[in-house]
């Protein structure tokens, strides 16, 4: 009288089993999915940013200005104003020794030359010479 309510029972739980198991491979079907989507969205977050970045650079690059100014017709002559950039490149050159003043709102130089002349630089700007 017992083996008809137990393999009802088996024959139940084996249905409810295979049901499970086939929600739970659905369900981690579906995790995999999404954590394939989650990657696929990082990858190409990077991608944007890696374009953006080699963009920002390019912008940068095209931005700097050169090093070396254009002396055209200044070529050991100096003037009030120039930079010392403008001096070394196409005034008079490397000085012999610099002299530094720092203060809180701005740093001097005095620029020494063997040939006896004096630049004096308020902070990137000449201001004043004296031969």
């Amino acid at each position: 009288m017992l083996r008809f309510p137990i393999i009802l029972l088996f024959a139940l739980s084996a249905t409810s089993c295979s049901d499970y198991f086939a929600q739970e491979k659905l369900k981690n079907e579906q995790k995999i999915t999404a954590e394939k989507e989650r990657l696929e969205r990082i990858e190409n977050a990077k991608k944007i940013d890696e374009e953006n970045l080699k963009k920002s650079f390019t912008i940068q690059k095209t931005q700097i200005k050169p090093s070396v100014p254009n002396c055209t017709g200044t070529k050991g002559k100096v003037r009030i104003g120039m930079t010392k950039s403008e001096v070394l490149h196409c005034g008079w050159g490397k000085p012999e020794r610099v002299s530094r003043t720092i203060t809180a709102t701005s740093t001097r130089e005095q620029w020494i030359y063997s040939s006896g002349n004096y630049l004096y630089f308020d902070d990137d700007l000449l201001v004043t010479v004296q031969n």
